[in-house]
């Protein structure tokens, strides 16, 4: 009877704590996406490739413009051990840069400004790629204006655990140790007769 009393004014406690904390929105998020990139078949260079990456941005740090330059950012050609950065942009540091769309076509809320050149190339000048919102272009080399490739871009956003759901796992935790305590420390105190 003692433990359901115990329990009942521990829950309601923490009921009416909660219900008086002051709720304010949440002013600053990082957001996270994952993307993934597939070369045409039909392109000259690396036909048919496919490769993937991730970026984040923090989400108070959209320009009046709506870009702004990722926290985070790494891709990779699925056949490749060449990994490429933010640092990797030949406009490093002022690109690349996330931007915010309407709707990229694929109902994504943001798109990518990425360009890079291809780390593996055999050529004396290396291939140029260029990842904007959902199109991919490869440049015969950093110099010259021949378009030999292109692809598609597609973004799915990453899972984030809510604030919520996070503050329930830690109260329900807290209420298994506390029970886990409490039942020992009976055992414990229990006097063989």
């Amino acid at each position: 009877m003692k433990f359901a009393q115990t329990m009942t004014i521990l829950i309601a406690g923490s009921v009416v704590g909660a219900a008086a904390m002051p709720i304010q929105p949440i002013h600053a998020a990082t957001l996270t996406y994952d993307f993934s990139v597939a070369i045409d078949p039909a392109s000259s260079f690396l036909p048919g490739a496919q490769g993937s990456g991730s970026f984040s941005v923090d989400d108070s740090s959209f320009d009046s413009l709506g870009s702004a330059i990722p926290t985070q950012l790494d891709f990779k050609f699925n056949d490749s051990s060449s990994l490429y950065t933010a640092k990797d942009d030949i406009n490093y540091p002022t690109y690349p840069i996330i931007f915010q769309t309407a709707s990229s076509g694929n109902g994504s809320p943001v798109g990518l400004n990425f360009v890079f050149l291809y780390k593996n190339s055999v050529a004396s000048a290396p291939e140029k790629l260029i990842l904007t919102g959902n199109d991919v272009s490869v440049y015969e080399n950093a110099k010259s204006g021949q378009k030999i490739g292109s692809g598609t871009i597609s973004y799915a956003a990453a899972g984030v655990p809510e604030p919520s759901n996070v503050g329930a796992i830690v109260l329900a935790g807290g209420i298994g140790l506390w029970l886990l305590k409490r039942q020992r420390s009976t055992a414990t105190n229990k006097a063989p007769d």
